[in-house]
C-alpha cells in the first residue's frame, strides 16, 4: 500500500490510503468482470434525453475513485441502508414525508451518484431531481443489487 506524501496531515493519510486500496479493488474486480466476461454493453454507461448519466456498477465505482468529493445519494429505507451501503452512502428515504424538501436542501451544484435497490425509487427519483435544478447526477443502473453483482464491497455500520 502506497504511503501519503510526508506533507499531508494524518487525516488526508488515511483517506489517501482508502481510496488507494478501493481503486485497487475496483482495478480487480474490473479484470475480473471482463475475463468472466461480465462487463457487456448493458453495464456499459448511457447519457439520457434529460442528460443524466446512467453508468454501471464498474463505471460508477471508478466515478466514486475518481471524484473524491463526488455525493453518494441512497435513496432507500434506513432498514436497507443498515443491511449494506456504497461506502461513504448518504440516506435519504424515498418514502419520507419531506423527500423533496430533503432533496432541496443539497447542493444542485455537486456530482451526485444516485441509486437505490433496483434502479426504480432512484429513477423515479430523477425527475425531482432535474425540476430542482441539479445539474451533474449519475445513475447507478441496476441499483445496489448491481453494485453487489459485480462483486464491489458495501459497508454495514
Amino acid at each position: 500500500m502506497a504511503a501519503a506524501p510526508p506533507s499531508t496531515s494524518k487525516a488526508h493519510g488515511a483517506f489517501y490510503d482508502m481510496s488507494s486500496h478501493f481503486l485497487r479493488s475496483a482495478i480487480v474486480v474490473l479484470a475480473f468482470a471482463l475475463a468472466l466476461g461480465r462487463l457487456t454493453p448493458s453495464s456499459a454507461s448511457e447519457i439520457g434525453a434529460d442528460g443524466v448519466h446512467h453508468v454501471g456498477a464498474v463505471e460508477a465505482a471508478e466515478l466514486i475513485t475518481q471524484d473524491p468529493d463526488i455525493i453518494i445519494l441512497d435513496v432507500r429505507t434506513p432498514r436497507e441502508f443498515n443491511e449494506g451501503h456504497i461506502e461513504r452512502a448518504v440516506n435519504i428515504d424515498y418514502y419520507s414525508s419531506n423527500f423533496k424538501d430533503l432533496l432541496e436542501d443539497l447542493d444542485p451544484t455537486t456530482t451526485y451518484l444516485l441509486h437505490c435497490r433496483t434502479g426504480a425509487r432512484s429513477g423515479r427519483t430523477l425527475p425531482l431531481m432535474l425540476n430542482i435544478g441539479f445539474q451533474n447526477i449519475h445513475h447507478l443502473k441496476g441499483g445496489i443489487e448491481s453494485w453487489k453483482e459485480a462483486g464491489l464491497p458495501v459497508s454495514i455500520k
